[in-house]
């Protein structure tokens, strides 16, 4: 049924009604939208914290024509050695470290040292990286989960540090310093 209404009144009439449904929205919208825009425009804080990141020291020797040898004493080493670190992931989502690099090796590997039927310890490839669960602490440790850096392009002594760089499925990367010892360093 067509109203009898003069066009201009039912249109004041709809402005009137949308001006009230905004009056009652709009202090939901002052305390969501500021929350909102900062989220879209500042990045936020990580839930992964990593901390005690440490690598084991190696020498390389250099042949007279340059070339990189094995470890001084250990030529079966090739220039290989271990990275270790916590991993903790203090969100409510499981993530996943699925690469390191460093400028110090060429290639860096995630394995984990498993104990088989046999009794015998074995280094097991984790290719598709390391599993980090929600609200929980992930040991990269001798024995356990750990980094192998191949490819050394440097000698690592005592007391020196390399940087790490690691990245998660969730897309964040996070600029890691290790120092170069035999032993993890002390929280």
């Amino acid at each position: 049924m067509k109203s009898n209404k003069p066009r201009w009144m039912r249109l004041l009439e709809r402005l009137t009604l949308v001006f009230a449904v905004i009056a009652v929205l709009s202090p939901f919208a002052a305390l969501l939208l500021p929350e909102l825009l900062q989220r879209l425009t500042i990045p936020q804080a990580s839930d992964i914290v990593i901390a005690n990141a440490w690598v084991r020291p190696i020498l390389i020797e250099t042949s007279s024509d340059g070339q990189m040898g094995g470890m001084e004493g250990m030529s079966t080493n090739n220039g290989v050695t271990g990275a270790y670190m916590v991993i903790e992931n203090r969100g409510g989502t499981a993530d996943r470290l699925i690469s390191v690099t460093s400028e110090a090796a060429t290639t860096i590997e995630m394995h984990q040292t498993q104990i088989d039927e046999a009794g015998i310890m074995r280094m097991r490839p984790q290719p598709d990286g390391i599993e980090i669960p929600a609200l929980t602490t992930v040991e990269v440790k001798p024995g356990g989960y750990h980094l192998m850096l191949t490819g050394m392009t440097q000698s690592l002594e005592l007391g020196q540090s390399i940087n790490l760089s690691l990245t998660f499925a969730s897309g964040g990367t996070f600029e890691v310093s290790a120092v170069v010892a035999d032993y993890a360093p002390e929280e």
